[in-house]
């Protein structure tokens, strides 16, 4: 996701990113949501999915939205350079959110974005 040449190890210009979608994940997200929402069996080698059918059908448009948003790597907030915050709403699709994200990288693709891993 990150440039590896970018100034900090905490920066790096939005024009510089690029988001790849981790293919390990897309394919775990895929059945999760074949098993969950689909019914398909389980097999030996499928993750135990705590997700519920009704979150699923209430977030994602289908099991390709999932998939993609599931694997690329999102925030889960952000700031903007304006001084906005802006959070995922858990009462509105998550595509909402990841096409505000998009958005602002791409008015403030010159700016320089700073990241912090927040886990509390």
């Amino acid at each position: 996701m990150l440039n590896p040449e970018s100034q900090t190890p905490n920066q790096i210009k939005i024009s510089d990113l690029n988001f790849v979608i981790d293919a390990k994940i897309a394919h775990t997200a895929k059945r999760g949501w074949e098993i969950v929402v689909e019914g398909q069996e389980k097999t030996e080698e499928d993750e135990d999915y705590y997700i519920s059918k009704e979150f699923l059908l209430d977030h994602y448009e289908s099991k390709e939205e999932y998939m993609r948003i599931a694997s690329t790597p999102l925030p889960y907030c952000f700031f903007t350079p304006d001084g906005e915050f802006v959070e995922k709403d858990y009462k509105e699709k998550f595509n909402v959110f990841e096409q505000k994200f998009y958005d602002v990288l791409e008015k403030y693709k010159d700016c320089y974005l700073f990241y912090v891993d927040l886990h509390i």
